[in-house]
């Protein structure tokens, strides 16, 4: 049954509805309520009229629920906002007092009308209202529905069977005013003219009392008990229990379904006990749809079925049977298997019923798969066919004994390996062709990589491994030589470089080399300790003049690549050195060790760019060794002249090309065989071809000095010069005359 729910006591404007396109300015000026009478009602004249009129009102049997059949409500709230055209306690009051009326059983919303003084009471009283007492209005604007909400001037003069009226008392600011109007339209004689049965009216009788005509009438009612600030109400079914109703939810405290308090003590036609409190409207569907049982339905169920019906009681009332049972029961198949089927859907010949169970299969290739049961005997029947077996196995391939993954219905002959070719090309390079691609060889012309055969300048051949008869006869690479001015050759390194001009920029305080940029250094390095300080506040443990190196207080665990020891490990004393050219850090008689070893190896003077020894990076503006790097970029300068402008003989030439096929050709020696450079006693550069052996005793074309030797055997002023790969060594290093 629905319920009206409780309203705020406090107003707010939500509350107001206009009843037409106007604002409330159409019917309130200067704060005054606005009333237009247009038809003319029947008046008592005098007190007698007006006692003979009550008296006939009152004479009358009540309404069922209803102590009496008339009665003045009366109360002292007003509009919290001093809106004199509406009040929220008498709205609340009147729309749960029909609510109530409308749950007695033998009352029609449609003989409830419901009157106001003003359109904004109309429309707070229609928002209060139940929605059940209006779903069928006509004309939303007029409020005309099952229940009927007017002012008292829209009304017309028809009479009411039981008529509720709000006379909206007002704020004590405009009780005046108010009393103006009720006195200038007459509405005691309209509200007494248009009943026919009971009438119940709510409103302030402190202000009605300043009013003459008004005064007699309340005293009347007052004098028989028919005014007062409470209404009783009896309940039908317990005619004992008479309560008193002073504000509108007390109707939800103590007759919340048109009764009393008690539980309703009636079942219901299902025989579930009804969930109301005491009504007095019967259960019967016919007179209200209203009363619905909620409990769960309680029903019989078909043969066979065990499980409660999973509808309210209601529903399958309203449907006359219950649903079919949806539970799900497992029913065991001819197969073993058991399928779930909704209780009222099992099938009565199993036999029929399809198995789609995941079962085990071993195919004829020996391979288990998953099928569905009832396609394992259409298998075996050869009535249906299983899609090709996808297992994946493992195949070694004979030939190289490598192992492949294929699927159980693939033709193993479509495979091949894809392994790397494991066999090497003559010239020692891997093969890179998969395993099982059968049109290649492994000849020396079919390999893909570049060739390892290193030119004189450092770079390696620009032309493919395969091409031992063509190697790169002039260097395309910039010249990668750089002078202590950070300025570049800008030749390529076939060609003969640039000299720099400049005078030579090794030069401090207690030394200075005279000489040009690129001229061989005549001074000697400068051993005396740097004077400068670090940016961490330490002395700088670096040389006179050059590159500061990192400090050795603050980096302790830092170490030299040639001692290995740690920075923390160095006396007060020891001096660092940074090449410039690549920042590593050495100690400095550690470096010069290094410089001064290398430049000689076996007695002979090996000539070559010289490289870092922890990371090979060229080594070109160390100042401190500029004589042994200008001393070998000098001498390669010379070698880049008569070998690239052609200044080699035709003997030699053959010869050097010849060397350089065969130490391509050479299986895994890559560039340990062939010819070597040496040079005169005046630093002129000469080749001896074949094994790098000498053989035979010359003279130098340019100085004419002795050169070569005799079984291998070089003279001994002549010096080893080094070799296209930066070899630093002769073919026959012990074999001097």
């Amino acid at each position: 049954m629905n319920r009206t729910q409780n309203s705020s006591d406090s107003c707010g404007r939500n509350y107001y509805r206009p009843s037409s396109s106007n604002s409330r300015s159409n019917f309130r000026r200067n704060n005054k309520p606005n009333y237009h009478s247009k038809q003319k009602f029947r008046s008592p004249q005098n007190n007698k009229s007006v006692y003979q009129t009550v008296n006939g009102l009152l004479a009358g049997s009540p309404p069922a629920g209803m102590a009496t059949s008339g009665f003045f409500i009366t109360h002292t709230s007003y509009d919290e906002y001093g809106y004199p055209d509406s009040n929220i306690f008498e709205a609340d009051l009147i729309a749960r007092l029909a609510l109530y009326l409308s749950h007695q059983g033998n009352f029609e919303c449609e003989n409830i009308t419901i009157l106001t003084t003003t359109p904004a009471q109309k429309d707070m009283i229609w928002e209060k209202l139940d929605p059940t007492m209006k779903h069928e209005y006509v004309l939303w604007e007029d409020r005309w529905g099952p229940i009927k909400v007017k002012t008292i001037m829209e009304n017309d003069g028809e009479r009411a069977k039981n008529v509720l009226i709000s006379l909206v008392a007002p704020p004590p600011e405009s009780q005046d005013q108010w009393l103006e109007v009720v006195e200038r339209e007459n509405f005691l004689d309209k509200i007494l003219s248009l009943s026919k049965g009971s009438l119940y009216i709510v409103g302030n009788r402190n202000v009605l009392q300043e009013s003459i005509s008004w005064k007699s009438f309340l005293d009347s009612l007052s004098s028989q008990g028919y005014c007062g600030d409470s209404i009783k109400i009896i309940c039908q079914r317990h005619p004992q229990n008479v309560t008193e109703i002073k504000h509108h939810y007390e109707f939800d405290q103590y007759s919340p379904d048109g009764g009393c308090s008690f539980p309703c003590t009636h079942p219901l036609s299902c025989n579930h006990s009804c969930p109301l409190k005491c009504h007095p409207i019967p259960h019967s569907e016919a007179v209200r749809q209203t009363f619905v049982c909620t409990k769960s339905c309680a029903r019989d169920r078909p043969d066979g079925c065990n499980h409660t019906c999973p509808r309210k009681c209601f529903e399958c009332t309203e449907a006359g049977r219950c649903p079919p049972c949806k539970f799900p029961v497992n029913t065991p198949l001819l197969c073993g298997h058991e399928i779930n089927f909704p209780c009222s859907e099992i099938p009565e010949s199993l036999g029929e019923v399809i198995c789609n169970t995941p079962v085990s299969y071993k195919r004829k290739c020996g391979h288990i798969t998953e099928i569905l049961c009832h396609e394992k005997e259409l298998t075996r029947l050869e009535k249906t066919h299983l899609p090709p077996c996808s297992e994946v196995t493992n195949i070694v391939f004979i030939n190289c004994r490598h192992f492949a993954e294929y699927t159980c219905n693939d033709s193993l002959e479509e495979y091949q390996c894809l392994f790397d070719c494991e066999e090497l090309y003559p010239c020692g390079h891997p093969c890179k062709k998969t395993c099982g691609n059968k049109n290649h060889t492994h000849e020396r012309d079919d390999c893909t990589y570049n060739c390892r055969k290193k030119l004189i300048c450092g770079h390696y051949c620009a032309e493919g491994c395969k091409n031992i008869n063509n190697h790169t006869a002039k260097c395309q690479f910039v010249c990668e030589k750089k002078c202590g001015h950070g300025l570049k050759c800008p030749a390529l390194c076939y060609e003969p470089c640039v000299d720099c001009p400049e005078p030579c920029p090794w030069r401090c305080e207690h030394i200075q080399c005279p000489l040009r940029c690129d001229d061989i250094c005549q001074r000697t390095p400068c051993n005396v300790p740097c004077s400068k300080s670090l940016s961490c506040g330490h002395l700088c443990s670096g040389l006179c003049e050059e590159q500061c190196p990192p400090c050795l207080n603050c980096n302790p665990y830092m170490k030299c690549p040639i001692t290995l020891r740690h920075f923390k490990e160095f006396e007060k004393d020891d001096r660092l050195y940074q090449l410039p050219d690549c920042g590593c850090v050495f100690d400095v008689q550690a470096l010069d060790q290094y410089f001064n070893n290398n430049a000689k190896n076996d007695g002979h003077m090996a000539i070559k760019l010289w490289e870092c020894p922890q990371c090979q990076e060229f080594v070109q503006t160390a100042l401190r060794y500029y004589p042994i790097i200008k001393t070998q970029l000098s001498l390669w300068n010379k070698v880049k002249e008569k070998t690239f402008k052609k200044a080699l003989t035709e003997l030699e030439f053959q010869q050097i090309r010849m060397v350089m096929q065969e130490e391509t050709r050479r299986e895994g020696l890559y560039n340990t065989v062939g010819g070597r450079w040496f040079i005169c006693p005046n630093y002129h550069p000469y080749y001896i071809g074949e094994c790098g052996g000498a053989q035979e005793i010359s003279q130098c074309p340019e100085c004419r000095s002795t050169i070569g030797g005799d079984q291998h055997q070089i003279v001994p002023d002549n010096r080893f010069f080094g070799e296209f790969d930066g070899s630093s060594a002769p073919a026959w290093p012990q074999r001097e005359i």
